[in-house]
């Protein structure tokens, strides 16, 4: 929208906001769902997001694709099936790019 909100300064190249505007330091939105908490404050667990953001509506899970996703474990490579070089030069890797004019 343009308004603004706050001020602050630099010093040491950090920003410090200025909290003596008691209004601005308040500024909450209020109206964001508790998956948007989630996102923003860097995918807590539902109990501990209750604990910093009480007020959030009463789900009771999230699903999220990325939490999901980093409980996963990675399978192992399988084994190889090719014979390893025994002797220098029996396994070449070659560029085959060119650039043209």
């Amino acid at each position: 929208t343009g308004r603004k909100i706050g001020g602050g300064h630099e010093r040491d190249v950090i920003y410090f906001l200025d909290t003596s505007n008691k209004e601005a330091s308040f500024l909450v939105d209020s109206s964001s769902s508790a998956f948007q908490w989630h996102l923003r404050l860097g995918h807590p667990s539902f109990p501990k997001l209750r604990l910093l953001r009480p007020k959030i509506s009463s789900t009771t899970s999230i699903q999220c694709e990325a939490c999901q996703l980093g409980k996963h474990s990675r399978t192992s490579f399988s084994s190889s099936q090719s014979q390893s070089s025994q002797n220098l030069f029996d396994l070449v890797h070659v560029n085959v790019w060119t650039l043209e004019a």
